[in-house]
Order: structure tokens, then C-alpha cells, then sequence
């Protein structure tokens, strides 16, 4: 008999309405400590999201890259 794999701690989380360099590093420092408390998965709600600047991509990738590993 087969398990299911166990469940992948995962968080929903909202983006603020600008992602720029002035939000990216506050929102990356908010995200990683999702990451560091265990999140495995982070599940972005974009719906609020106006405008995503080159950082606030940056920190995006860079935080979830860390809840994949």
C-alpha cells in the first residue's frame, strides 16, 4: 500500500500594489522570514499588484528559489 506524500507546508501570501525598489526589500525581508519559519511553498496573491519593478522581480525570485530548495 502506497502513502501520499505528506503535505508541503505552503502560505498564501498578497503583494502590495507596487513592487519596487523602494517596497522590494522590506517585502523580501517579509518573505524570507516566511521561508525561515518553514514555508516550502509560498503562493503569491498578484490581484492587488500594479506595478512590479526590475527589484521587486529580484525579490521574488530570490524568495521563492529559497522555499524550493
Amino acid at each position: 500500500m502506497s502513502q501520499s506524500p505528506a503535505p508541503v507546508p505552503s502560505v498564501l501570501v498578497e503583494a502590495p500594489a507596487r513592487l519596487d525598489q523602494v517596497t522590494a526589500g522590506p517585502y523580501g525581508a517579509f518573505l524570507k522570514g516566511l521561508v525561515d519559519a518553514g514555508a516550502q511553498r509560498l503562493i503569491l496573491d498578484l490581484a492587488a499588484l500594479e506595478y512590479l519593478g526590475s527589484a521587486g522581480v529580484r525579490s521574488l525570485v530570490v524568495e521563492i528559489g529559497r522555499a524550493h530548495v
